[in-house]
């Protein structure tokens, strides 16, 4: 900043083409990245001693430097994340960036995901770092998967960054991973599949607990399957309240571990009516 006088002095024997090859060597270089664009002016002023002793100054000639800040693309880190199958869980990633986070832009890009999907598949930086981008997983296999993310702030080349995503194939715990709140037709909906990890469980109906009475009359299940016995049922009945246990003699996984439990309801709707509003 301010005003830098620089004076090159030519002797006698000097001539004019030196003059002009000395001012072609003049150089402009700015030591910081401005955050705001700068402008500098380069002026050149030729002065020559006169016969009388004083001196003659011709014209001074300019010249305008644009200092434009250098745009940084952002640093992107997207760690391997793990998780047990037919769950979800956000993305581990994090972000810097000199612009703020809300100015990237996020996006799910190819080789998409195999075994699962990501959620949503574009938002903001600061979205994102927040827990904002959560991978799904929905496949019965369990051989790991990945996700490729495009980073940008919209000015300069996007930066691409992967990961895995590994699926746990040997939990280290029983987990009873189906939907607790179910809802299911009267008269229609004769079983629904309750999923394990791992699938080799046995499961048995226990009461739901207090305050809730016992088990309702007409559901059981068999191999894996709730079943509905709509002849048993109460015809009255809106809920059905009840619990899961299962158990497994995976050797794989520790002992104090080889149970679940997990609260069920089942709200019964009635089957529509032709004709009839929602």
């Amino acid at each position: 900043s301010g005003t830098r006088q620089i004076t090159v002095t030519l002797n006698a024997n000097g001539s004019l083409a030196q003059l002009q090859d000395l001012v072609r060597l003049l150089r402009y270089s700015h030591a910081q990245n401005p955050v705001n664009q700068l402008t500098r002016t380069l002026r050149v002023t030729v002065i020559e001693p006169d016969t009388d002793g004083g001196v003659d100054e011709a014209p001074s000639v300019s010249a305008t430097c644009y200092v434009a800040p250098v745009n940084r693309p952002p640093v992107v880190t997207l760690r391997p994340i793990e998780l047990e199958p037919l769950r979800s869980l956000p993305l581990d990633l994090s972000l810097v960036d000199s612009d703020g986070l809300a100015a990237l832009t996020v996006t799910v890009v190819a080789p998409l995901p195999v075994a699962g999907r990501i959620e949503p598949t574009s938002c903001r930086g600061d979205v994102a770092v927040g827990g904002g981008l959560i991978y799904i997983h929905t496949a019965s296999d369990l051989s790991d998967d990945h996700v490729t993310l495009s980073v940008t702030d919209g000015r300069s080349a996007a930066v691409i960054a992967s990961t895995t995503i590994a699926i746990r194939m040997r939990p280290d715990r029983l987990s009873i991973i189906s939907d607790p709140l179910l809802e299911v037709v009267r008269g229609l909906t004769t079983g629904a599949v309750i999923t394990t990890v791992p699938a080799t469980s046995t499961l048995s109906l226990v009461p739901y607990g207090a305050p809730l009475p016992g088990l309702p009359a007409g559901v059981s299940i068999s191999h894996g399957q709730l079943l509905f016995d709509w002849t048993a049922i109460p015809a009255s009945a809106t809920w059905l309240p009840f619990a899961i246990n299962a158990s497994t003699t995976d050797s794989t996984i520790p002992v104090e571990r080889r149970t679940a439990c997990q609260r069920m309801l089942v709200r019964i709707r009635d089957p529509l009516v032709a004709g009839a509003a929602n």
